[in-house]
């Protein structure tokens, strides 16, 4: 759920930006689990239609951060894409330290090879991911809030940065 709070979130931003350069769509899917059924259908309906999509920023697990740290994890960035979330925490002035990680599974790479993509998450690989991971213990009580506020503040201004 911190996922899609987060895809909202800037959704509602966005729309309230005067002038876009691109269109974006904002999309959440399910089954990832089982074999990213959502992503993989959205991404050859993109391709059957011969969209042309600028890059895929998928978004999962962005509530839990034990040590405090504000870390995020950029899961197998293609070329470029890591450098805008390093550029919009340099102009957010504030301290999120990014790792890159070869995740090879998640929603991102359903986009890959047709479309550039990109994975963004807590702290998943670095060992600071909920323990109630995929468990009834994740709940609204175990969500870090201002964890989950600054990553959608540096999610959004990478977007509103690709969209002047």
């Amino acid at each position: 759920a911190t996922g899609v709070s987060l895809v909202y979130a800037v959704a509602r931003r966005l729309a309230a930006m005067p002038c876009r350069s691109k269109n974006v769509a904002f999309v959440l899917f399910d089954h990832e689990e089982i074999g990213l059924v959502g992503s993989r259908a959205f991404a050859k309906k993109l391709q059957r239609e011969g969209v042309r999509l600028v890059a895929a920023h998928t978004v999962d697990q962005m509530g839990w951060d034990r040590n405090g740290d504000r870390l995020i994890e950029l899961e197998r960035p293609d070329p470029g894409l890591a450098d805008l979330y390093r550029t919009a925490v340099t102009q957010l002035g504030v301290s999120i330290p990014i790792v890159v990680t070869s995740t090879p599974t998640s929603n991102h790479s359903a986009f890959r090879p047709t479309f550039p993509a990109i994975g963004v998450t807590e702290g998943y690989r670095s060992g600071d991911t909920t323990p109630s991971y995929h468990r009834p213990t994740d709940t609204f009580e175990t969500v870090d809030f201002a964890y989950l506020a600054s990553t959608t503040a540096l999610v959004a201004r990478v977007f509103e940065n690709q969209l002047r």
